[in-house]
């Protein structure tokens, strides 16, 4: 009787060290995702600042620098092509530069959202990729534009990473962006006619775009899925809950 007491005992104690251990596992992972919200966060953050600085001291240095080779390329003799050549040369070097800068800004984060609006942004976004890419990249929605500035972003952010997945994998001839609002969600689709892949060959690697979509979903109380087969395109799709609007 006394050994079957102890053997009890010595279960008892196990299945509660376990469950300790359990409890212990899922707070770390619980920190662990805290730790990826706020390191997300505070990335999104230098980003903006760089992105102004960019754009308020170098863009604006730039464009002075363009106008001063044109204004000298101006008082030039005709007689001095070479010197005109060099010059035209130089304020052409300090466009593409200008350009490269702006683009640079835009990437580390999207003014356009802030002055114009999610939809305006992800509009333009659709417009660059089908212009960068060669890509046929459609954009519909009827949904107002009133959305936090937080959810704003990373539907914004989702979208972009979306789409390079497409340029970088699909092998796609058209893609189709959707944004619609039903339920006391907003729902973003994005669906390619490429390749496609097999999702269980897939899953457990880790692929970083991926992590990335779901982890800003999960951020905003969201989900994220995924569907595609080999042959017959992917299909991503972000739903982010939204708060209650006042009348």
């Amino acid at each position: 009787t006394e050994s079957l007491s102890e053997l009890l005992l010595q279960r008892i104690r196990k299945e509660m060290h376990l469950e300790e251990a359990n409890e212990n596992l899922g707070r770390s992972r619980e920190d662990l995702r805290a730790l990826a919200g706020r390191l997300l966060l505070a990335k999104e953050e230098e980003n903006r600042r760089l992105a102004r600085e960019l754009h308020d001291v170098f863009s604006q240095k730039l464009a002075v620098l363009a106008l001063e080779a044109a204004a000298i390329d101006k008082k030039q003799s005709l007689s001095s092509t070479a010197l005109r050549e060099s010059l035209q040369r130089f304020g052409n070097e300090i466009g593409r530069l200008a350009t490269d800068v702006h683009q640079l800004s835009r990437e580390l984060h999207p003014s356009i959202i802030d002055d114009l609006g999610l939809i305006a942004a992800l509009r333009a976004e659709c417009a660059t990729f089908s212009i960068q890419h060669g890509i046929s990249a459609e954009f519909f929605t009827e949904v107002p534009d009133s959305f936090p500035a937080d959810i704003s972003l990373s539907l914004y952010r989702i979208a972009q990473e979306s789409l390079w997945n497409v340029a970088k994998h699909a092998q796609a001839q058209n893609v189709r962006l959707a944004i619609a609002e039903g339920d006391g969600q907003v729902i973003l689709i994005v669906e390619d006619d490429g390749i496609g892949f097999d999702l269980n060959r897939v899953k457990g690697k880790g692929s970083l775009g991926l992590v990335s979509i779901e982890e800003r979903a999960r951020l905003l109380g969201g989900s994220f899925v995924i569907q595609s087969q080999p042959g017959k395109g992917t299909k991503v799709e972000v739903r982010i809950p939204l708060p209650h609007r006042g009348v």
